[in-house]
């Protein structure tokens, strides 16, 4: 099994998903790994926690 570095590089600011769509890529297995407080800027209010 490969050895994975997982690097979430946050760009400046929130966005806006209503009126920017967001795409997220990546394995389960590492997407699983990002907190919540990472991506959250970039996918309220459309999207919460729960």
């Amino acid at each position: 099994m490969a050895n994975v570095l997982l690097e979430f590089k946050a760009s400046a600011g929130d966005s806006e998903p209503q009126s920017r769509p967001v795409l997220i890529v990546g394995q389960l297995a590492n997407l699983q790994q990002l907190n919540w407080t990472h991506v959250k800027g970039k996918l309220q209010p459309v999207v919460t926690k729960e």
